[in-house]
């Protein structure tokens, strides 16, 4: 890997940092083009999946796992698959397992692992060893985290580790097939980037959309009053999609969210309840509500443009054949609303927006069934159809964990279920555009970011099992959706930054032609590029910005930063 343009006033560690590349674990498994990977010898398996390739990465405070597979699995139930890390690299100490010493050991399917120092063994669970799987439902591909301080054993994952994958079945595979493991050898200089998130409101967002199971009436206990009034004068949201709000109506919703949030001058709170705990709370007139078995549809007027949100709560659990049914009907009621065959006219290009808590923990073709229109039972709900005003799939946000290397919306470290991204967002991305996103867990956060927002560490954890789920949202296109990634082929920092931006490629790359920074709305911002910096020239204060880069073979890459 060859690096350009490398500035010798930047500070050594920060120029590690960056150049470690940041793994994120976001389902897109686009980041770990640098990591070490391992191929292994495929079909020398005869029974379950074969394990195809191991990637490992790491930073100071994290070691990286991918695993691939030749067959789709469920990493948190119903399979055979565990980790064994060899700390030490002595065979002799640890739990015996294919010529590995292993001082940790984690057994997916079982939830449930093991440290082995001291000769003694003890019991741990994902929480206390930071351990992230993504994704939550089925999947050939899986990234995980594990924090490099293993508890509060006294094990530190360090220098050079042995790390093997046992599919504990018979005629099942392993990695490596010979014993002993895979050595990887840990870089010190690589420093944990967290994804950098604003959490406020970006100017040129037309509305702020909140969605937040809050726990069984949780929002209304004595006990969590204080920590959801801060996290929602931290978040200002305008439009709020409740799940689990059983026991409360939604006059007593919009009164507590009034306490929270003043209405000022002619604002007012707007609320509708359908169905056993589906409310929506809105700055917005609600034009109607609909039932969709146990989900919800509610039309808003936000300053004269429709918006169609379908707030949801599928089935928990194991039950996936009631969340399929209902994820039927729900599309069924979409199709039916675009064209026309509802008791109210939907007008063409109007926003749709599925989001709520799917319980997505099964199969990954529910989630893919809900994103891309494919009804099961057609026979009952009718065809199959693209949700989108343009003929395609819905786009599902993927919002990053504040503080975190993931993206999950629920956590609960008293459970043996890992974190999981059950909170979704779907919508039409082509004709409503995303400005910022994020899943608000305050433990994640700096004592600064506490402090500036009037947050508590505990407060996310203290109020609901799962995370607000907040995003900004434009009616107006700000850059077009159809360049890349910037973080994909490059990197940029510092992030947040102030003036000046410097700009690195990971891979061989074209020149840049162009470097531009502009605000969400589009408009450029007064700059001078040079030699991979970029200097802003303008005056335009702190905020969440995009920056746009174009190689000299024309292709166009995008990011946001944060001006401070």
């Amino acid at each position: 890997m060859r690096y350009y343009n490398i500035y010798i006033t930047l500070l050594f560690s920060l120029t590690c940092s960056f150049l470690s590349g940041q793994i994120i674990l976001d389902e897109q498994v686009t980041d770990w083009k640098s990591s070490y990977i391992v191929e292994e010898e495929i079909g020398d398996q005869i029974n379950g999946p074969d394990i195809e390739r191991l990637w490992m990465h790491n930073d100071d405070k994290y070691l990286y796992i991918r695993i691939d597979l030749s067959q789709e699995i469920n990493l948190q139930s119903d399979n055979s698959l565990s980790l064994f890390i060899d700390v030490d690299q002595n065979a002799n100490t640890g739990f015996k397992k294919n010529g590995l010493g292993s001082e940790f050991s984690f057994y997916f399917g079982d939830r449930n692992g093991y440290v082995n120092v001291n000769g003694g063994s003890i019991n741990i669970n994902h929480a206390e060893v930071g351990l992230v799987v993504s994704p939550t439902v089925s999947s050939k591909t899986f990234e995980i985290t594990v924090e490099r301080a293993l508890g509060n054993n006294g094990v530190f994952i360090s220098g050079s580790i042995n790390v093997g994958l046992d599919n504990d079945i018979f005629n099942g595979d392993m990695l490596p097939d010979n014993s002993g493991g895979v050595n990887y050898t840990l870089n010190n200089d690589m420093l944990f980037t967290a994804p950098i998130t604003s959490l406020d409101k970006s100017p040129d967002a037309d509305f702020r959309l909140l969605s937040y199971n809050v726990l069984r009436d949780r929002l209304f206990e004595n006990s969590a009053r204080a920590s959801y009034e801060r996290i929602f004068q931290a978040l200002v949201p305008d439009v709020i999609a409740f799940q689990e709000i059983y026991d409360h109506n939604s006059e007593q919703t919009k009164n507590i969210i009034e306490d929270f949030l003043p209405s000022e001058n002619d604002e007012t709170w707007y609320h509708d309840k359908v169905g056993n705990d589906i409310v929506l709370v809105s700055r917005y007139p609600i034009l109607r509500g609909d039932y969709i078995s146990g989900n919800g549809a509610f039309l808003i007027d936000v300053n004269g443009r429709e918006v169609l949100i379908v707030n949801i709560h599928l089935p928990c659990c194991n039950n996936n054949v009631s969340r399929q049914e209902e994820i039927d009907d729900i599309l069924q009621y979409v199709r039916k609303a675009k064209e026309g065959q509802l008791s109210f006219d939907l007008q063409e290009n109007t926003p749709i927006f599925i989001v709520g808590d799917s319980n997505l923990v099964g199969p990954a073709s529910q989630r893919n069934s809900l994103r891309d229109g494919d009804i099961i039972n057609n026979g009952s709900n009718g065809p199959d159809f693209f949700p989108d005003w343009d003929d395609t799939s819905l786009e599902d946000l993927i919002s990053s964990t504040t503080g975190t290397p993931a993206s999950y919306t629920w956590y609960n470290p008293e459970s043996s279920f890992f974190p999981g991204r059950l909170d979704y967002v779907m919508y039409t991305g082509s004709v409503i555009y995303n400005i910022n996103d994020f899943s608000l867990f305050t433990e994640g956060l700096s004592q600064n970011e506490l402090i500036l927002y009037n947050l508590s560490k505990s407060d996310t954890e203290n109020a609901s099992d799962h995370f607000p789920l907040v995003s900004d949202w434009s009616f107006d296109e700000l850059i077009s959706s159809t360049t890349t990634p910037l973080n994909s082929e490059f990197i940029i920092f510092p992030n947040p930054f102030v003036n000046d931006i410097h700009i690195l490629s990971k891979v061989d790359h074209e020149n840049i032609v162009t470097a531009n920074l502009y605000k969400p709305s589009g408009q450029l911002i007064e700059s001078i590029y040079s030699e991979n910096h970029l200097h802003i020239k303008s005056n335009v204060g702190a905020g969440v910005f995009i920056l746009k880069i174009i190689d000299a073979s024309g292709r166009i890459f995008t990011s946001k930063v944060v001006r401070l």
